[in-house]
């Protein structure tokens, strides 16, 4: 049996994109690392206007009015999609390299008739569908027509969690066999400061997180305000993040409250500044409504800071018992967790540190390489039955 040919599709991110950006790029960082020792041909293949730093090959799609076009026409006609799948430009460029599966990475899954492979962050448009940066019609119903199409019809499905394996499951009827986990990952932070203790870091907090609404910036304006006013201290945090619609409505409020000086907008900043804020953090909070798809903790746990998160549902399983929790609905749930971090000693401190650092360490690369080859190791003599430059002759 010949060695099988995996297409890694990927999208040529650039940093702003944020943690998703992360991810594929450490994930991309393992193939390449690991590539001469896997039991399988990788080609990575940048999809977009230029190619990657990461990719072999290059795919440059149909400009955007074609692409309109064909979307169009062949979301009216189930003859037209079908003769697509054969006859796409991205179809016959897979073929071309002889690819047997497609890995969508970060990328929209095409109309191919290649078996495919997908990841699912969230479906936040079915758990939280209230949020303005999801409920507009052509946003929620965009994406709910996507998976919908594609996730009945994928080889196999990754997602980080069972909460995200139980919700693909109940909200698209995708058989339990076809979803994998596998953990959200990290790279190797070479500089990570294992076993230092917050107690010797200043008292400034990190948020790093897109202003989108879901990600509840508000709660920590709140719960800044109520430490200041009522418990008559004061703690800073440093916002990191592009405006995604909700950034003037959260200035507006720190402005209101006379929190300017503590609570401080950022922007967008390099990898290097942003790890060089981690160090100098006491600690990270992330305060987003939903997940647990989410990359900061783990970073932070890397680097050698505590976490203060949300309790939503998934949070416990993603992350265990090492953050200090809180309710992202109640500003005063986000005070007593800060409370408790402030008020733990040195000892249990270093402890949750220590344990952090060994926790982050099962979440490299590598892992979700030997987690990808049992995927491909199951699926790899049913994907050789059939020649792919046939599959439009079925």
């Amino acid at each position: 049996m010949h060695k099988i040919k995996i297409a890694v599709l990927f999208d040529s991110h650039t940093p702003t994109d944020g943690g998703s950006y992360s991810l594929i790029a450490s994930i991309l960082e393992g193939f390449i690392e690991f590539r001469m020792q896997l039991p399988f041909q990788i080609t990575l293949i940048s999809v977009g206007k230029k190619k990657s730093k990461f990719a072999d090959l290059h795919f440059k799609p149909e400009n955007r009015i074609i692409r309109l076009i064909i979307k169009f026409l062949i979301l009216r006609s189930v003859r037209l999609r079908t003769i697509w799948q054969s006859k796409s430009k991205l179809s016959k460029f897979l073929l071309r390299n002889e690819s047997n599966i497609v890995y969508y990475l970060g990328v929209p899954v095409g109309n191919t008739n290649l078996p495919f492979i997908m990841n699912v962050f969230d479906l936040q448009h079915r758990t939280h569908p209230w949020f303005p940066e999801l409920s507009s019609e052509s946003e929620w119903q965009g994406r709910e027509d996507y998976y919908k199409r594609y996730l009945p019809r994928a080889l196999a499905i990754i997602t980080g969690t069972q909460r995200g394996k139980d919700e693909i499951q109940k909200m698209y009827g995708v058989d339990e066999n076809n979803i994998y986990i596998i953990p959200h990952i990290t790279s190797k932070n070479s500089k990570s400061e294992t076993g230092v203790t917050s107690i010797l870091r200043v008292v400034t907090y990190i948020y790093p997180a897109q202003f989108w609404s879901h990600k509840n910036h508000k709660v920590i304006v709140e719960a800044v305000k109520i430490i200041r006013n009522s418990l008559r201290a004061q703690i800073k945090v440093n916002f990191i993040g592009e405006d995604k619609g909700n950034l003037n409505y959260i200035k507006r409020i720190v402005n209101e409250y006379g929190l300017s000086d503590q609570i401080k907008f950022l922007g967008f900043v390099s990898n290097e500044i942003k790890n060089n804020l981690y160090k100098e953090s006491r600690g990270l909070i992330y305060s987003s409504f939903s997940g647990p798809e989410n990359l900061p903790p783990l970073e932070a746990f890397d680097i050698g800071i505590p976490v203060i998160y949300s309790d939503f549902p998934g949070a416990r399983e993603q992350l265990g018992d090492y953050p200090f929790y809180f309710d992202p609905s109640s500003p005063m749930s986000l005070v007593n967790a800060i409370q408790q971090l402030e008020d733990e000693d040195k000892v249990q401190m270093a402890k949750r540190l220590e344990d952090q650092k060994l926790f982050v360490e099962n979440r490299r690369p590598s892992n979700f390489l030997i987690s990808f080859v049992k995927i491909i190791t199951g699926v790899e003599f049913m994907v050789n039955s059939w020649d792919k430059r046939d599959s439009s002759k079925f």
